[in-house]
């Protein structure tokens, strides 16, 4: 299986040692690539709808390319640190571009890795426990 993680952390810590753990745990039977969203020249989504009626976003920057690694992936994993009761910005920008291939994403094995710095009873977490509570698995 192909499998690409989407590390939405710029820093070395948390979310990485998270991702190296589940690639080691994953490597033996599965191709794993980690694309680094920090690192996409990726502009937010201008919901212009264009990429309906094309073969993905009109944007010329790294939204396509990076689209592209989704479609073909069997599972895609996104690992974001909790910032603010919710993901990274640079999470957040990949996942939106997802918009312009929206159908060929759908049924995908989706993972998310989401560490963070508080107790596992602290607020921060209450979306992702939401996300629990409606039937997706963590």
């Amino acid at each position: 299986m192909k499998i690409v993680i989407v590390n939405g952390s710029a820093r070395k810590g948390n979310t990485l040692a998270a991702i190296e753990a589940f690639s080691e745990g994953a490597k033996a039977n599965n191709e794993i690539e980690i694309i680094q969203a920090d690192k996409l020249n990726i502009g937010f989504c201008k919901g212009c709808g264009a990429c309906e009626c094309h073969k993905g976003c009109v944007d010329k920057d790294d939204t396509n390319p990076t689209i592209d690694k989704l479609v073909a992936a069997d599972m895609i994993v996104f690992a974001t640190p909790v910032y603010w009761w919710g993901m990274t910005a640079q999470t957040k920008l990949v996942i939106d571009k997802c918009y312009c291939r929206g159908a060929q994403i759908r049924g995908k094995k989706i993972g998310v890795l989401v560490p963070g710095g508080s107790p596992v009873d602290a607020t921060q977490y209450e979306l992702v426990k939401e996300l629990k509570d409606l039937g997706c698995s963590l």
